[in-house]
């Protein structure tokens, strides 16, 4: 059926499409009459540039060239002059009668100069000059060594304008050197006062209105101007309206020093660095070019104008049926549509009305399956309705596993007593599996987590999640499922550690065993070697007489071997009661020193039979101890040391007292302790390998003692063994203060700085060094403390770290700078190995931490002696 045309608009339109009707509009009504009105403006506005700018440059280059003759033609008059007769026999005066007849030959010329060869003045028809070209007489305003130097390079000068403390006296100087022959003989010059270029430039001005002409000197300063000259002369040109370096450089629109702006063009004149500007003011093109925008601007809207009601009118087309489906929908107006478009959308919304109401059924009854599906599921379900996990939906099996922050990626919103592992490493909100599939798009499938509790044991889990996309392929969020796997974790642990338990049994009683038969195999050893040897020696007696020489030999090996296997014997039962805690120790105070080096004395005759070096670094280090069994524990260190040292090697035994212990370590340079054996190594008849004839073998049981020994002393004993040696190293309590020698002597009282900003701190450390005889000076921040310590220069000075203005590190590296060589001790808080290198590092010789052991500071002092 043919469209009709609705009631509520009167005229009947063809129809066609919605596009069809706005460009129609745009290009009858606005295009063509926007075009031409802006080609019009725009050739207007070129013409008139056009204009102005060949009017300006042909009044610069004109201005330019009558300057440049009229220097020229002064430059030739000034050198007529120089050939004059006068001058050539040097007779002033006739020059000067001369110059009066011909009436300064130009009649620019304000008046002649001439200037002997060493500056005196000779002639001077205006008193301008005085005195000689020096540094103090000068022509006013002008500086000498800039025309001296042209003069005397035989070269013709055009001066800048010259600006004496009279303005009314504003010049500008030519001149010309006088030669005779190589050598300068007179400076010839000439005055042009400023108003003879002012008549110049008003002969060859702009002929534009407003319009100007402007002469510059070589440092771009205001000669003469046509207008406002009086005003102008000796004016700077500011940066911006500085002329191009070009000559070509076209029309310009420049600031003017009066902050008028100009449209200007520049023409170099050929002396003197001098040029010639001829511009034209700006104002009154601009406003003709604003008078001709705003014509240009009210053809074009009113143009505007004409569209926008011929837009209006279709508009109406449009809107009315647009409006009536808004309104009441695809079954709304039943009077034909004009426009094509939305006949079309009418019957489109019908369409869509329809299966829009059968798609919402089926949406609905999906809904519900997976409601009760989602809230009836075993699983743990956790739906991230946006990508970043910001709102999330959980089911009951799910809040049975964990609260909904889990799953939540603001931090915020996490519970702090939840920790979410994956094996053993814990996870931040964005590494869990839904936050990694609604926010990066990936599939995360069985990933097994372990969710720790405060006051709950932990729970595991199996987590897989899968991303939810939207129709442009980008995620809206992730679905997750949670399986609860704690009991089946459990119990595989518990079998695990059974296995685990049952397996290290095993293998701790077959090593148990090993050891046994190894011991057995050795004690068998032990005993078989002195009962034969004893064997032997009685069947040597039943053959011989009594009195034979070979029968005392045999007796004294009876009594040698039977000597040893009573020794065997008492390690034997040693062993067994130092094992069972049934033994006496005979505690004394002991020098553990001395201790080392009677140890080292009877071990001596074994390293000489090896050729090994003994060497021994001992400090003070007195103990309260068993001196037999402590001797023991060194006797057998040593002798360990030298029986798995090689020929020709070294052992090296160090004693030093840190810390309220002694430290003892003995090294050999064998070739180590196999990695495997050391957990073991200390335990009961445990050896490491031995070759076939034992040499190096023993019963296993001395390293054993000797870890009871020295545990029952209080101290431990430690190994540390590479391919490149062994090192043991024990530990044993020092004597407390009043069982040592004391600290200080009178003889080594010392003089001590002590330097805190704790005043307690201050006066307790100054008390206790005063009683133990030190003198003592205190000062309680880093720059008193510095100067103290530099003026006095004590023994030594107790610094605490954290000092104002300058701490104890700088104070440390600043004495040490100054040449301060005494004992520095550093005082701190702080006692991690960092801290202590730190302090050592900026000059101190030890590190203290608080509260201060008396003992140790004592020691401190006494071992650094002044």
């Amino acid at each position: 059926m043919d469209p009709q045309t609705p009631r509520s608009i009167g005229v009947r339109w063809p129809r066609a499409s919605l596009r069809t009707y706005l460009v129609a509009i745009i290009l009858v009504a606005t295009v063509p009459l926007a075009v031409f009105a802006s080609g019009q403006m725009l050739a207007a506005l070129k013409q008139r540039h056009a204009d102005l700018a060949d009017g300006l440059q042909e009044a610069a280059i004109s201005l330019a060239a009558d300057t440049t003759r009229e220097l020229g033609a002064s430059i030739d008059a000034l050198m007529l002059l120089a050939r004059s007769e006068s001058l050539a026999h040097s007779d002033v005066d006739a020059f000067n009668a001369t110059v009066s007849e011909r009436r300064l030959l130009r009649p620019g010329w304000s008046g002649v100069f001439l200037l002997g060869p060493d500056g005196s003045v000779l002639l001077d028809t205006t008193g301008r000059l005085a005195g000689r070209v020096g540094a103090t007489a000068s022509l006013e305003g002008l500086e000498p060594a800039t025309w001296e130097r042209s003069v005397r390079a035989g070269r013709p000068l055009v001066s800048n304008l010259i600006e004496p403390a009279n303005v009314q006296r504003r010049t500008t100087v030519l001149a010309v050197p006088v030669m005779n022959g190589s050598s300068l003989r007179y400076v010839l010059g000439a005055y042009i006062g400023v108003d003879f270029w002012a008549r110049l430039l008003h002969s060859g001005a702009p002929r534009i209105d407003t319009g100007y002409a402007t002469l510059l000197d070589g440092q771009r300063r205001v000669i003469a101007r046509t207008l406002a000259h009086d005003r102008f002369v000796g004016t700077a040109l500011t940066p911006d309206a500085q002329p191009p370096q070009t000559r070509a450089s076209g029309v310009q629109r420049q600031m003017l020093p009066d902050g008028h702006e100009t449209y200007v063009t520049t023409e170099a004149v050929a002396f003197g660095g001098w040029s010639v500007r001829a511009g034209a003011a700006a104002e009154p093109l601009d406003r003709l070019e604003r008078s001709d925008a705003l014509v240009t601007l009210g053809v074009a809207i009113a143009c505007l104008l004409l569209g926008v009601t011929a837009a209006l009118l279709v508009a109406r087309r449009v809107t009315v049926p647009l409006y009536e489906l808004t309104t009441a929908g695809a079954v709304g107006p039943a009077a034909p549509i004009s426009v094509t478009e939305i006949a079309q959308l009418r019957g489109a919304l019908g369409e869509a009305d329809t299966q829009r109401a059968f798609a919402l059924e089926q949406m609905l009854r999906k809904a519900e399956e997976f409601e009760t599906l989602f809230q009836s599921s075993p699983l743990g379900l956790v739906v991230a309705q946006d990508a970043a996990c910001s709102r999330t939906m959980q089911n009951a099996a799910m809040d049975g596993i964990v609260p909904p922050g889990v799953w939540r990626l603001a931090a915020s919103e996490a519970p702090d007593d939840i920790e979410v592992l994956h094996r053993g490493h814990a996870l931040a909100p964005h590494e869990r599996p839904l936050q990694r599939a609604a926010m990066h798009g990936e599939s995360v499938s069985a990933m097994e987590l372990e969710l720790r509790r405060a006051g709950s044991p932990a729970r595991f889990v199996l987590a897989s999640a899968d991303p939810l996309w939207d129709a442009e392929g980008r995620t809206r969020g992730a679905i997750g499922a949670v399986t609860d796997i704690t009991e089946r974790k459990r119990t595989e642990t518990e079998l695990a550690a059974t296995i685990a338990s049952e397996q290290a049994a095993r293998h701790e009683a077959e090593l148990a065993g090993r050891a046994k038969d190894e011991f057995l195999a050795m004690l068998g050893h032990e005993l078989r070697n002195p009962l034969n040897a004893i064997a032997t020696a009685i069947e040597v007696l039943n053959r011989l007489d009594a009195s034979a020489p070979p029968a005392v030999r045999a007796r004294e090996i009876i009594a040698h071997q039977s000597r040893h296997l009573a020794h065997l014997m008492d390690r034997l039962l040693g062993i067994g009661r130092v094992l069972a805690n049934d033994v006496q120790l005979l505690r004394q105070p002991v020098d553990l020193a001395a201790l080392v080096r009677n140890a080292m004395a009877a071990a001596r005759f074994k390293a000489d039979a090896k050729r090994l070096q003994l060497h021994a670094q001992l400090g003070n280090a007195w103990i309260d101890a068993d001196p037999q069994r402590i001797g023991d524990v060194l006797e057998q260190l040593i002798d360990n040391a030298i029986r798995y040292t090689p020929e020709d090697g070294e052992v090296e035994i160090r004693l030093a007292a840190d810390d309220g212990r002694a430290r003892l370590s003995v090294r050999d340079n064998g070739p180590g302790i196999d990695a495997a054996l050391l957990p073991r190594l200390f335990d009961p008849f445990v050896q490491g390998a031995r070759s076939i004839d034992r040499r190096a073998g023993g019963l296993g049981i001395g390293l054993t003692l000797v870890k009871r020994l020295v545990e029952l002393h209080g101290g431990a004993i430690d190994v540390r063994s590479n391919e490149n040696g062994t090192i043991f190293e024990l530990t044993l309590p020092l004597l407390e203060r009043a069982a040592q020698p004391p600290a200080s002597s009178p003889a080594a009282r010392k003089r001590v700085v002590v330097i805190d900003d704790n005043p307690d701190v201050l006066d307790g450390l100054q008390s206790m060094l005063e009683l133990d005889g030190h003198a003592v000076r205190t000062a309680m921040d880093g720059s008193a403390g510095l100067a103290t310590l530099i003026a006095t220069r004590p023994d030594a000075a107790i610094v605490d770290i954290g000092l104002p203005g300058i701490d104890g590190y700088e104070l440390a590296s600043r004495s040490r700078a100054a040449g301060y060589d005494g004992v520095l001790i550093a005082l701190s808080g702080y006692g991690q190995d960092a801290d202590i290198q730190q302090s050592l590092a900026a000059g101190f010789d030890a590190h203290m931490v608080k509260p201060v052991d008396p003992r140790r500071l004592a020691q401190l002092l006494a071992a650094h002696a002044p």
